[in-house]
């Protein structure tokens, strides 16, 4: 019984560890605020997400574009977008 609290008390710390990485990867991010940036030949919602997103999960950073944008995946050059800054 005595080995078994120790078990969970050495592992407890890294599965708290554990679940914040995920929570950090799966929530949805609050940005602190907007910039514009003008699609360039080649741009995808994605790879601007990848850009501006830092660690966060790209697909949450593209539904804000789009959302805040109006512009679905539909993006051509020359847009300006408004992109969340983290």
């Amino acid at each position: 019984m005595r080995r078994t609290i120790k078990r969970i008390l050495f592992w407890l710390p890294f599965a708290a560890l554990g679940l914040a990485l995920l929570y950090k990867a799966i929530a949805p991010p609050t940005p602190t605020g907007w910039t514009e940036y003008t699609v360039k030949s080649g741009d995808t919602l994605w790879g601007i997400a990848s850009a501006y997103g830092d660690d966060y999960d790209p697909r949450h950073i593209v539904y804000a574009i789009e959302e805040k944008n109006g512009c679905g995946s539909n993006i051509h050059v020359g847009d300006a977008l408004l992109v969340p800054e983290y």
